[in-house]
């Protein structure tokens, strides 16, 4: 509120027309030594080649993890507690998932945990963010064209700044969603969206609820060309002001109230080894005018 720009007032933008600035990392003359270490697994038990339970045999689980770490230390073990202390930059991500019946479409559950820990280092000291989520999905046919998808989240995320001050929070979400899938012939599919979200910042009393309705219709033209367009409603109930971070964070870029955002892609695959690529986005909020952003892109292979 001092009418001047500082660093802890700049977040990134979650949308392209607000993309006033952009973030540059300046040269030194300085050299130091660092040790890279990448670790990733994936492990996967399909229980039916165990057992011929009629129950068992439709489980699997899956293991699903990776870790990134930049360090002025060696370390080769990648499951040390300590790792993330002396890191430059830190990444890791562990997936843990029980299905019944995967890639079953009449049927099948998900029950998945997912744990999330980056860590950049900067001039003023370090950002971290953490993320525990939990999730349960359930998929199953309707009527032979209706695919519909439930699923139920519910998670904790913190970050943490060594200098920053409005950095520094943590809240907890739940997460309804439900999709129904309408496949009209073999080449278009409408998809119909509902979405119920709350988030709440406990020590500060904050409480947030966004009613989410959306449209997506996929369309394949040609062998060489596909049209896709979505359109979604979203109302937001928030207790306290619009003007901070952790606002921007709970709010997903959105205003208080009443949003719409849409948006058109179209990719068409030329003759002579060229792809153009054509995007369009909008979105309107209660109490700012409509923004409108286009794009063409031309990719040529070789």
């Amino acid at each position: 509120n001092n009418g001047i720009q500082e660093i802890n007032e700049f977040v990134i933008a979650l949308f392209q027309d607000e993309t006033d600035y952009v973030s540059l990392i300046l040269p030194s003359s300085e050299l130091e030594n660092i040790y890279l270490l990448n670790y990733s697994q994936n492990i996967n038990i399909n229980l039916k080649e165990i057992s011929n339970h009629r129950f068992i045999k439709r489980l699997s689980i899956s293991n699903i993890s990776q870790l990134k770490n930049k360090n002025k230390e060696v370390s080769y073990n990648p499951f040390l507690g300590n790792l993330i202390d002396s890191s430059i930059n830190f990444m890791n991500q562990n997936i843990n998932s029980l299905w019944y019946n995967r890639n079953n479409k009449k049927l099948s559950f998900l029950f998945s945990n997912n744990q999330s820990v980056v860590q950049n280092s900067f001039s003023y000291g370090t950002d971290r963010q953490e993320i525990l989520e939990k999730k349960i999905e359930i998929n199953f046919l309707l009527l032979q064209k209706l695919q519909n998808n439930i699923s139920f989240t519910f998670g904790t995320k913190e970050n943490i700044s060594d200098f920053f001050r409005s950095k520094n929070y943590q809240y907890k979400y739940q997460n309804f969603s439900e999709s129904i899938m309408i496949n009209t012939n073999q080449n278009s599919s409408l998809k119909i969206d509902y979405s119920l979200k709350s988030k709440t910042v406990s020590q500060e009393e904050v409480n947030l609820i966004l009613h989410e309705v959306g449209i997506k219709l996929d369309r394949k033209i040609s062998e060489k060309s596909n049209f896709q367009s979505h359109c979604k409603y979203i109302n937001i109930k928030y207790s306290v002001s619009e003007n901070s971070i952790l606002s921007y964070e709970l709010m997903e870029g959105l205003s208080i109230g009443n949003n719409l955002v849409w948006g058109i892609n179209y990719n068409n695959q030329l003759k002579n080894n060229l792809q153009i690529k054509l995007q369009y986005s909008g979105r309107k909020s209660e109490n700012s005018g409509t923004k409108h952003v286009g794009s063409m892109g031309i990719t040529a292979y070789f």
